[in-house]
């Protein structure tokens, strides 16, 4: 459970600098990408 904590804490980190510096744009198109992944895989142990 912490390693997926870790994870994900270093995920959104990661995101938030990028952002700062990248295109809105660029960010809402990764967004909709990892959302129509998400729809099309589900994760199963939720």
């Amino acid at each position: 459970m912490s390693t997926q904590a870790l994870a994900e804490f270093d995920s959104e980190v990661r995101f938030r600098a990028l952002a700062a510096v990248g295109s809105p744009e660029r960010g809402l198109a990764i967004l909709e990408k990892l959302d129509a992944y998400f729809v099309e895989n589900p994760a199963e142990d939720t």
